[in-house]
């Protein structure tokens, strides 16, 4: 005999509560999303100042073999004691970052290198073009980017870095009053062009000496809030003799200087990066720092200067 069974409709959502799901669902978003960019990012700057920190270890390392620590660049004009300490000859330029190749586990890359030809050259096409992950801030867009210069009728490209060596403070910024007498009476760092210094030399004291920064994304040319602008950036390579730079401070818009801001205005040869809020610095004992983009350029210009006795600046 057949059994009448009773079925039971099945039941769905309705679309109001499907609406209702959605909107939960995008809350939810919103509220995860900044977490999860500001853990990754979290990330990125550790990173970045694991790299400083890699530097700042070749640099120990440098002084510690040779007694001097490596130029922030050479040019031939006048022939000088690292022209005679790495036989180069007169008119070869070079980057800083050459000089540390055999201190960072790149000894092989190095034998590659000919100091006694020009970093523009055909001869140094394979180094200058070799991309080093340690000079890559993970935060910059365009990883992996090479700079394009035009010289002799011919285009060359380069390997970037986005850290290079903050050689001075400039003296422009005395007039309107933005440094103290001392920084502007004394205005090199510890790094400099065509200069072999000992840390004895370093008066101001290792630990209160910045000597590498931060300077991201060039040869792009970037403003405030990471905008790109028309136009470039000079010394985007690691071994691009114009790689160092002077601070010289800008307006808040990052389009004039001398000005009294000096990170995260403009990439154009100053402190720059692209952590929120800041940017990773390598101080001479070999430790990292994160300077707020709100520091006073005053202290920025007392950090940078070797032996200009100012009043010493305390870091978190």
């Amino acid at each position: 005999m057949r059994t009448n069974r009773l079925h039971t409709p099945t039941r769905g959502f309705t679309l109001v509560e499907l609406l209702v799901v959605i909107a939960i669902i995008g809350v939810l978003l919103a509220i995860l999303l900044p977490a999860v960019q500001y853990a990754r990012e979290a990330v990125r700057r550790i990173q970045c100042a694991n790299n400083l920190k890699q530097i700042g270890i070749g640099v120990q390392t440098h002084h510690d073999a040779l007694r001097v620590v490596p130029p922030a660049g050479v040019d031939g004009v006048v022939l000088t004691n690292v022209h005679n300490r790495f036989n180069i000859p007169a008119g070869m330029e070079h980057g800083w970052f050459v000089f540390l190749l055999p201190y960072m586990e790149q000894q092989p890359l190095f034998d590659k290198y000919q100091l006694a030809r020009d970093w523009r050259s055909a001869e140094n096409q394979v180094v200058r073009e070799t991309q080093l992950p340690l000079l890559s801030c993970p935060s910059t867009p365009n990883q992996g980017r090479l700079d394009k210069t035009f010289t002799g009728g011919r285009t060359i490209f380069a390997a970037i870095s986005d850290y290079a060596p903050d050689t001075s403070i400039s003296t422009r910024l005395k007039s309107p009053d933005l440094i103290d007498v001392l920084s502007d009476k004394s205005p090199l760092g510890m790094i400099r062009v065509n200069s072999l210094l000992n840390f004895s030399e370093c008066s101001d004291g290792l630990s209160n000496t910045l000597i590498i920064a931060e300077d991201s994304g060039r040869p792009t040319r970037y403003r405030t809030k990471g905008k790109s602008v028309a136009g470039s950036c000079s010394g985007a390579g690691w071994t691009d003799r114009a790689a160092e730079f002077v601070t010289d401070g800008y307006t808040l818009d990052g389009t004039t200087n001398p000005g009294p801001y000096a990170i995260n205005v403009t990439n154009d040869n100053e402190i720059y990066s692209f952590h929120p809020g800041g940017a990773s610095v390598l101080f001479a004992d070999g430790s990292v720092h994160f300077l707020p983009d709100t520091t006073d350029i005053r202290i920025v210009a007392r950090l940078i200067t070797v032996a200009a006795n100012e009043i010493s600046v305390k870091l978190d």
